[in-house]
């Protein structure tokens, strides 16, 4: 395993002596290194990325040999959101905050957990109340919102008499109607509504008994 001479050793070499079958020696034998290899990947690039790559390269050995693959990695790009149930601005006021968070780990920003909106308004138009002194009233409408548009068809709004309205002779019926009681199945309110008129009175809706569909409705004569 030993030769005379180095010059064929690449990667280096272990020496011993030459000797004679007599036991005396002289002069210097080798016996060259084997080679391993080592490869790595050129400065830039990884054997493997997280966020996608852009390029690849071999992997190499200094003795110039490759094997395997290096990759240019992409740059990460942070994404940030909101957890679950947080939102990055609130119209009414929030009760707590949290970061907005990457899928990497990183925070950057703030969430809010945002308060319930506020009930909306709904109330009798100007002019309207919801009952009239000794039911007393020329008009009815229904509660609006803010918006002007109907909101509650459930209640009803009246626009009292100035003048007390009305005289001992009005006299008052029950009725199913829909338009103002919620559980009310039909509309048989219009025949009640033709005998008062028949008889030169204006139907006026008072409120909804408790059944939820039976409507107290009052039958005025403004003498």
């Amino acid at each position: 395993g030993y030769s005379s001479s180095s010059s064929s050793c690449n990667y280096g070499y272990d020496t011993a002596s030459k000797s004679c079958s007599c036991g005396a020696t002289s002069g210097t034998c080798y016996k060259c290194n084997t080679h391993t290899h080592s490869y790595s990947c050129p400065a830039g690039y990884s054997t493997s990325c997280s966020n996608g790559h852009s390029s690849t390269a071999s992997k190499t050995c200094s003795c110039g040999a490759t094997s395997g693959t290096c990759y240019k990695c992409n740059t990460h790009t942070h994404s940030y959101s909101c957890p679950s149930g947080y939102s990055t601005s609130c119209s009414n006021g929030h009760s707590s905050t949290a970061s907005k968070s990457c899928d990497c780990g990183a925070t950057s920003g703030t969430c809010y957990k945002c308060n319930a909106a506020p009930d909306p308004v709904c109330e009798c138009p100007s002019g309207y109340d919801e009952s009239c002194p000794s039911g007393n009233n020329v008009d009815k409408a229904y509660p609006e919102d803010s918006n002007h548009q109907i909101c509650d068809r459930s209640r009803v709004c009246y626009k009292c008499s100035s003048s007390g309205g009305g005289n001992s002779q009005n006299y008052t019926f029950n009725c199913d109607e829909e338009t103002i009681c919620p559980a009310s199945t039909g509309a048989p309110c219009d025949t009640e509504f033709g005998n008062c008129e028949g008889l030169g009175g204006r139907p006026v809706f008072l409120y909804c008994l408790s059944d939820g569909k039976t409507a107290v409705v009052e039958c005025q004569f403004d003498y």
